[in-house]
């Protein structure tokens, strides 16, 4: 308990190990650790685990992860019933716009 598990993708800018310190940092961490301040409190912690767009849905469908922070395109089918994990789920609202589309 006092743990947020996320689920991070290993991409530049999102979350990536520093040369100098072995930290994963990037936007998916700093959005991980707000929302484990938030709903934790100041005593929060983080898990980050590294998940590839073939295991994000299922790690979350499987409870391995408690929040995917990965930037996914919300679609009425990922909503409902996506393929790969079988059960739908809830999208924030979009947080990250990259020129092409937004993600949340």
């Amino acid at each position: 308990e006092g743990v947020l598990r996320c689920g991070v993708p290993n991409k530049y800018g999102f979350s990536i190990s520093n040369d100098v310190t072995g930290e994963k940092e990037g936007i998916s961490v700093d959005f991980c650790k707000a929302v484990a301040a938030a709903v934790l409190g100041p005593d929060y912690q983080v898990d980050l685990i590294e998940v590839t767009s073939i295991t994000r849905f299922t790690s979350l469908a499987g409870r391995e992860i408690d929040l995917l922070i990965w930037g996914d395109t919300h679609t009425m089918e990922r909503d409902f019933h996506e393929a790969r994990a079988q059960v739908g789920f809830q999208f924030t609202d979009p947080y990250f716009y990259d020129g092409l589309g937004f993600a949340g």
